[in-house]
């Protein structure tokens, strides 16, 4: 895939930090990384979901989807509510994807300290206003092992992978603005030929207080020379979780 696209301005004229000063930059990152779940409250948004395909002719819009995800107990569950503006209790088609873990299960992945993550200052840069500093990371499969599938049509199955990509942290608080996954490893053999999902956060009112949260990622998956599939969801409307919470959807929900 190459590397990922950030979006942000660069700094070429600042200098690489030496390498002690790496070591405690990522140590401040993990720790803010890994209280980054246990800080979250237990929270419900409306995830927009726009699902596309390119067969070889450019992208072509499948449909836009509607869930209502909900944080609860540090666990992530999403739930149809509407397809193309039209009820929908469940997916229907076999074609696009969709993705998990943007609250914190896969930073555990990359921080986790046994996970044995390499990372690797690559430059500073500016993002949403705020100084951060761009590093890549790998992980091996052996110690995080992340799980691709592939669905539709004659591509069917898992398969166990490693995972790298890139992070773009906050130089002032550690805190995560972007995170690019990329699967890493992926059999010759497995219909999947790439994934890649990039996930911005930016804060977001849970009860009047602030929290980074995912405001939106985009999901790319490729099966072949001439198909890929792309996600692109936006998150919003957070609040904090109760037994009765409802989304509402459509041109006269509320924004």
């Amino acid at each position: 895939l190459g590397s990922p696209t950030l979006g942000a301005q660069d700094n070429p004229a600042e200098r690489s930090p030496a390498s002690q000063e790496q070591e405690r930059f990522i140590a401040s990152t993990r720790e803010a990384a890994l209280e980054y779940s246990n800080r979250l409250p237990d929270f419900v948004c409306a995830q927009t979901v726009d699902r596309f395909v390119d067969r070889g002719h450019g992208l072509t819009r499948i449909d836009s989807l509607t869930f209502e995800t909900t944080y609860y107990r540090r666990q992530e569950v999403s739930k149809p509510l509407a397809r193309n503006g039209s009820p929908a209790s469940q997916l229907a088609g076999s074609d696009g994807l969709l993705s998990r873990g943007e609250f914190g299960e896969n930073l555990r992945r990359i921080f986790a300290p046994n996970n044995e993550a390499q990372f690797h200052f690559e430059k500073w840069t500016t993002l949403r206003g705020q100084r951060a500093a761009v590093y890549s990371y790998q992980v091996g499969q052996s110690k995080a092992p992340y799980l691709i599938a592939a669905f539709g049509g004659d591509a069917s199955g898992a398969v166990v992978v490693g995972l790298r990509g890139e992070l773009v942290i906050d130089a002032g608080n550690f805190s995560i603005l972007r995170v690019v996954y990329i699967a890493d490893g992926i059999p010759s053999d497995f219909p999947v030929r790439s994934t890649k999902i990039t996930v911005d956060y930016e804060n977001a009112s849970v009860g009047g207080v602030p929290y980074l949260l995912p405001s939106k990622a985009v999901v790319v998956l490729s099966r072949s020379s001439n198909y890929e599939a792309r996600n692109e969801s936006v998150f919003r409307r957070y609040r904090k979780f109760s037994a009765d919470s409802v989304i509402e959807f459509g041109e006269d929900a509320p924004r």
